[in-house]
């Protein structure tokens, strides 16, 4: 993830109620940066989670 203010790579990780965030390489000045995220689960709800991540944010 690109996250305001760090000049590295962010890697968010969740598994159940488990959370780990570590920094990983740092961006290259010819790089776009950019996020992704990836849920992957059964009877997940598109919806439901695109509603919830755009009321988080800022």
């Amino acid at each position: 993830m690109a996250l305001k203010g760090h000049d590295h790579r962010a890697i968010f990780h969740g598994v159940n109620n488990r959370f780990h965030i570590f920094w990983e390489r740092p961006w290259r000045a010819d790089e776009v940066r950019g996020s992704q995220l990836v849920f992957i689960g059964k009877k997940l709800d598109p919806d439901a989670i695109e509603r919830g991540l755009r009321a988080s944010l800022a």
